[in-house]
């Protein structure tokens, strides 16, 4: 079953990390930013603003750590971060 058929209270926890960027599908290869101005953030928290790191452009490369269902774990500058998942090139 796919999680998206699935209740996200009846997720497991590494089901929830996968869907959430943490322990999804591990890369380390290079991928590109596709929305305009994209929140880089601390946390997965996307209704703490004060958790921004910065804002990425369209087309800025970052290093992939974890691709989630709605969070990819990334590394820009050398700092890690969270971005959304519809933002980063497959």
């Amino acid at each position: 079953m796919a999680f998206e058929d699935k209740d996200l209270n009846t997720l497991e926890n590494t089901e929830l990390e996968a869907v959430a960027g943490g322990a999804g599908t591990s890369s380390g290869k290079t991928v590109t930013i596709t929305g305009d101005y994209v929140r880089f953030r601390r946390t997965k928290d996307s209704s703490d603003l004060s958790n921004v790191i910065c804002q990425l452009r369209k087309g800025t490369q970052v290093t992939l750590v974890n691709r989630g269902t709605y969070w990819c774990r990334i590394i820009y500058k050398g700092e890690e971060g969270f971005v959304g998942s519809d933002y980063v090139s497959k």
